[in-house]
């Protein structure tokens, strides 16, 4: 191909978008193996992973055009700014991983702490109802000897109750016999009275006889 056609073609068919370079990788890898015919030697720098430019005498080609195509002069503009947006996407996709990073710490420190919340306030909880448990324990025990003592007073009380109605009917039969004694006694008192009283009439008339008799 002369340099007029090459100037032509570069003049008359600008790169439209990177689209048509992406479509061409089978031709980067017949240009990598030669069989294309383009020495190693024309091959300057990696633009893209599958797009290799190099530098000819008057124009710049690109090596996996079968056509030997002209690239256009603003195709090194097009690769600057796609490094370019890809290295910004890199820094923005380092940016959400170091931000989901930090998320995860924090959600991790949040469930930490939430977790010693938890086993500070199940200990707590433990401790009182050890606690509790212990109270209890001594309220039974409390119970308990409430219970025996209880027990203890029942009896004696009953004893006591049978112990003061023994005695109420001992004290019964006390009295029915006082009252029965009372009554002989004042039977025999009236009785002896009497008999005095007849003695003393009988002394009058033995005195009085004496004295008629000279006695």
């Amino acid at each position: 191909m002369t340099r007029s056609r090459v100037a032509s073609l570069a003049s008359n068919e600008p790169l439209s978008n990177s689209s048509e370079l992406s479509t061409e990788s089978s031709g980067t890898q017949r240009a990598i193996r030669g069989e294309n015919h383009v020495p190693r030697r024309l091959i300057k720098r990696e633009r893209s992973p599958t797009h290799f430019i190099h530098h000819n005498v008057s124009t710049t080609t690109i090596s996996d055009d079968p056509d030997n195509s002209i690239l256009p002069s603003n195709a090194i503009q097009h690769a600057t700014a796609w490094a370019r947006r890809v290295k910004e996407e890199a820094k923005r996709q380092a940016a959400r991983n170091e931000q989901k990073l930090l998320e995860a710490e924090e959600r991790m420190a949040r469930y930490r702490r939430e977790r010693n919340d938890f086993l500070s306030q199940l200990r707590r909880e433990q401790i009182i109802r050890g606690e509790v448990w212990k109270e209890l324990e001594q309220e039974r025990s409390q119970r308990k000897q409430v219970e025996k003592r209880l027990g203890e007073e029942t009896e004696m009380a009953r004893r006591y109750l049978e112990f003061a109605r023994a005695h109420q009917e001992r004290g019964e039969s006390f009295k029915t016999m006082y009252e029965e004694y009372k009554e002989k006694y004042e039977k025999r008192k009236k009785k002896m009275d009497r008999s005095k009283q007849r003695k003393g009439i009988l002394s009058g008339k033995v005195n009085e006889l004496a004295a008629l008799l000279g006695c």
